[in-house]
């Protein structure tokens, strides 16, 4: 059995994914959980990039709203 974990720990300019690997076997191998952590952060960072485009398009809507409001 492959005793492998991860956490991310938040800092003040970004988050930090950390990865303990623990070789149980003498045929272990490392990429495939690199590679899950991998998908993980880029499925994360495709999430925030929504969630900025959202974030910014509900901005600009309500610019928009409150210079037609202004007159």
């Amino acid at each position: 059995m492959q005793r492998s974990r991860a956490e991310a720990e938040e800092r003040e300019d970004r988050t930090w994914v950390i990865v303990w690997l623990s070789p149980t076997r003498l045929d272990f191998h490392a990429e495939p959980t690199l590679d899950a952590a991998s998908a993980l952060i880029s499925q994360v960072n495709d999430a925030e990039q929504e969630w900025q485009s959202g974030a910014a398009q509900i901005e600009a809507a309500v610019r928009s709203w409150w210079a037609r409001q202004q007159g």
